[in-house]
């Protein structure tokens, strides 16, 4: 199966906001203010589309199915943390990436503002909330709209150069893909099989929670 277009248009957008995001986070700050959260994610909502992908590939005749689709992201979400435990941050990730006989990305990219519990302490609570966008492409990828996503997490050793954080997020928005479905049809008595198909429609797949690890510098 050949790669779209679409997959190479994201790739190419995924690249112009890291390294947008690198140069606007270069500029000179003072060393207390800005705070690096680079982790990994776990999000199950891609374990469902990759069944969903070898399904597909089985109704197309591809038996030889190679797929490489592993349930999680890497994630990057600076932010501005202000003495009186506000923050505001944008964030990209958890970029996620099948290969195989089927194609598909998906960069998120959100912009968010929060709280942080005890600031100036070894273990601080805090929340944070925004809108988020998947920019996703590939084979069966029909879509997805904006959203807003909620967080909460703690971080730990917070008062030393290097700490690190736990977090759980719940994402509003959906992804629309391609689903074939076999179809049997029976006659009468639902005894003898009259004829089988294959039919394909749009499925929606809820990205719902994901659980966040992070180092922060």
């Amino acid at each position: 199966m050949q790669k779209s277009n679409g997959m190479k248009s994201s790739l190419l957008v995924t690249m112009l906001i890291l390294i947008s995001t690198i140069l606007f986070f270069a500029q000179p700050v003072h060393a207390d203010d800005w705070r690096y959260a680079l982790g990994i994610s776990y999000m199950n909502v891609y374990s469902e589309l990759a069944d969903t992908f070898e399904k597909n590939l089985d109704y197309a005749g591809v038996s030889d199915t190679e797929e490489g689709a592993i349930p999680a992201g890497i994630n990057f979400q600076p932010y501005l943390q202000f003495d009186n435990g506000m923050r505001i941050g944008v964030g990209l990730g958890p970029c996620s990436y099948m290969y195989g006989n089927v194609d598909y990305i998906d960069t998120p990219v959100n912009f968010n503002v929060g709280y942080t519990f005890n600031n100036s302490g070894s273990i601080s609570p805090y929340f944070r909330m925004g809108f988020i966008r998947h920019i996703i492409a590939g084979d069966y990828v029909k879509g997805t709209d904006p959203g807003f996503f909620g967080a909460v997490g703690v971080e730990f050793l917070r008062d030393r150069s290097i700490s690190y954080g736990l977090e759980m997020v719940y994402d509003t928005c959906e992804i629309r893909a391609e689903s074939k479905k076999e179809i049997r049809w029976t006659d009468i008595t639902g005894t003898a099989q009259v004829s089988t198909f294959v039919s394909s429609k749009t499925e929606r797949y809820k990205v719902a929670l994901s659980f966040n690890f992070y180092v922060i510098f």
